[in-house]
Formats: C-alpha cells, structure tokens, sequence
C-alpha cells in the first residue's frame, strides 16, 4: 500500500470516510459495502483515479468493515456506535487537519526557498550596483583626463591660429618677392626654350637606345625573378655573410621566410623602443631644465617613432638616415641603460657607507655619552630620512652613469670597452 494521495485523497483518509459511513448507518443496512458508501467522495476524484484509489484503499476498508461486523456482533449500544462514529469523525478530521499541515509545510518550504532565492538576487544585484558604482568612478576620472587633454588641445589650437595671422602678415612681404622672382622667370624661359632643343635630341639618341635595350630585356625576362632574388641575397651576404651564406640558393619561399624574420625583429625593436622611453621617462630629473634625459625626452616625443620611419623608407625611399640615427639611438640607450644599472649596483654599497657614516653626522654628544647621542640621531633622523635620500641619490646616479655610457656607445667606441666596465 503505497499510501499516496489522489487528488488531495489519500488511502487513509478513503478508509476513514468508509468507517464513518459504516459507523454512522450500522443499524440501517448491516450488509451494505463500504464502496457503495464512497460513491460521493470518489466523485470527486477522475476517472483514471478512482480504481487506483480504491485499490490502495482496499485493506483499510477491510479493516474497517471488520471492525463494523465485531461491534455490531457484541451487540454494542447506539451510545457506543455514536461515540465509534464521532471518534471516526474525530480521526477524519485529524486526518485533514494533518494533510493541511502537510501542505502548510510545504508550503513554508517553498516560501523559504523563494526568500532565499530572493536575498541571493539580492546580493548579487548590490554587487552588481557596487560595480557599476566603481565603473562610474573610473568613467569619471577618464571624462577629467580627457577634459584636461581638450584645454592642452585648445591651448595649442590658439597658438597655431597665432601662428597663421603671423604667416598672413609676412605673405604681403612675399607678394614683392614673387615679382622679382617673375622677372627672372622671363629669363629662364629663354633656357628652357635651349634646353628643349637639346633635349629633343637627347630624346632621340634615347630611344634608339631603349629599342636595343627591350630586345635585350625580353630575352632576359624568364629569368629576372631568379637574378633579382639573387642579386638581393648577394646584398645581404655582403652585410652579414654569417647569417646569408654563399651556398644557398635564394627563392620566393627564402625571402617569405625573412620577411616572418623582419617582422618579429621589427615588433621586438618596437618593445625595445617603448622601453628606451619608459626608462628616460623614469630617470630624468623634471625638476632641472638642464637634465639631459629631459632633453632626450623631448626629442623623442617631437619625432616620429620606428614604424613611421621605416614606413616612409620602405614607400618613398627617403629618410634613411633618420631611420639608422633612430635605431642607434634606441641601440645605445638600450645597452647604456643596462651597464649603467650596473655600475649603480656596483656603487651601492660606498653610497650606504657614505651616508651611514656618523663621522658625517651632525651629532652633539651630551649627558649619556657621543653613542647615545648618535642613537638618538638615527632614530630621529636617519632612519625615516635614509630610504628616500638613498633612492633620489641612486636613482640620480643610474641617470648620470647611463648617460656617461650613452655618449661612449653614440660616438662608436668599441664593444670591448663596454665589457671591460
């Protein structure tokens, strides 16, 4: 017996109706079955329900029956079928207020559920405002960035329409100059009218030439891709003949594969480059109008970096030797920074002793004795000083040793006198 409910039925409460029935008609119809008794409450259930319902119900309808048969049989009095029947009336009624209390828990079970369901949403949505609240903050420090940078950008605006009332100014100075300049235009025109003669014959000659040359040209087509890829190894192998040996037979796949090759070298030097920068940045002495790092700052910020230089290299074929400066520049630094954090490391230990040296120290010895009072000097004094007078001390060190090294690197000294430092 399974024991589950059918439509808020259960097997219990069935049997219980059944005996109530039977209590309650037991000197009426003494053979009567308990099922014909249930005919009103199985109305209630479906049709599919009602003889699973009563399937389950069976033992205790049985049982109830029996009961019934017994106390009919002892010959109870209709006092006592009254008390049977109140008290099957009774458990009828605790059965219900039972499935009442059954739902009510369950019910309390699911609002429970919903609340905590709810305080979790709760918590993940202050969360999400405490986000969005710390977003704001950071959009709002990027809005004073910006705002800032739209007064520099004013500012600059100003001073370029300045700029261009001045050049409007010397134009009318200009106008005079184009005048002269158109007299003397007069004479060139009669040269150029000789010079056109000449050139017509040059023209000419010139093309007697290109006739030779295309016959020349047409023979040697089927192999141009091979010569020109050859003549262009031959030029790499002059400059490194290491790393582009004679024995190797240049194709398209070998200059694909150099061209992979300059690309990674050309994102490394673009680091290499960010880095030159950061560490003239880092270094440089902003309070000085002197420094030199400030001034190499400068420069840098005023030209155009790596990529652009080599871009109009590579498209116009101008600015090559912009292109060489630049990367011996960034070279130099690059190897000036490294030997002149060294030479800091290595100048460390003389630059505390100079600065822990109580000889140095302005220090009166008075009651207690010259240790006590030196004691007392670097607990007052030393101890919160020493960290940041060491750090400005050091870090002007690294700057100046990093630029000694720069300047031995720029004007070509040899590579073994950099190791030797």
């Amino acid at each position: 017996m399974s024991g589950q409910p059918h439509n808020n039925l259960s097997a219990e409460r069935l049997a219980t109706l059944a005996r109530a029935a039977c209590e309650e008609r037991r000197f009426e119809a003494p053979a009567r079955p308990a099922e014909s008794l249930l005919a009103p409450t199985l109305k209630k259930l479906e049709k599919s329900e009602r003889a699973a319902a009563l399937r389950e119900a069976a033992p205790l309808l049985r049982q109830a029956a029996e009961r019934v048969k017994t106390s009919a049989g002892n010959g109870e009095s209709p006092a006592a079928a009254q008390a049977l029947a109140q008290r099957a009336s009774l458990e009828l009624k605790l059965k219900t207020e039972e499935e009442r209390a059954r739902d009510a828990a369950k019910s309390l079970d699911k609002e429970k559920s919903e609340h905590q369901e709810a305080k979790q949403t709760l918590q993940l949505q202050r969360k999400r405002i405490g986000e969005f609240e710390q977003e704001r903050r950071r959009l709002m420090d990027e809005i004073g960035v910006l705002e800032s940078k739209l007064r520099n950008e004013l500012n600059e605006k100003e001073g370029v329409e300045n700029q261009l009332e001045k050049l409007k100014n010397q134009r009318q100075s200009i106008t005079q100059q184009a005048m002269d300049h158109h007299e003397e235009i007069n004479k060139l025109e009669a040269d150029n009218e000789r010079l056109r003669i000449q050139l017509e014959v040059a023209l000419k000659e010139r093309d007697a030439r290109v006739s030779a040359a295309r016959a020349e040209t047409q023979e040697a087509e089927s192999q141009t891709g091979d010569a020109a890829f050859e003549r262009l190894w031959d030029f790499l192998r002059e400059r490194q003949p290491d790393c582009f040996p004679a024995t190797h037979k240049p194709t398209e796949e070998t200059f694909k594969r150099l061209c992979e090759v300059f690309v990674d070298v050309l994102e490394a030097f673009v680091v290499l480059e960010f880095n030159t920068e950061y560490n003239l940045r880092n270094l440089r002495n902003v309070a000085s109008d002197a420094d030199p790092l400030s001034r190499f700052v400068k420069i840098i910020s005023k030209q155009p970096g790596l990529v652009d230089l080599m871009k109009n290299y590579l498209t116009t074929g101008g600015g090559r030797n912009n292109f060489s400066q630049f990367v011996r520049f960034h070279q130099a630094w690059s190897r000036a920074f490294t030997s002149g954090m060294y030479k800091t490391l290595v100048r460390t230990p003389t630059v505390l002793a100079d600065e822990l040296n109580v000889r140095k120290w302005p220090v009166k010895s008075g009651w207690g004795g010259e240790d006590a009072a030196i004691g007392k000097h670097f607990k007052e004094n030393i101890q919160r000083q020493l960290p940041d007078k060491i750090f400005a001390v050091l870090r002007r060190l690294a700057a100046d040793l990093s630029y000694d090294d720069y300047n031995e690197v720029i004007k070509g000294s040899p590579q073994s006198k950099s190791e030797k430092k």
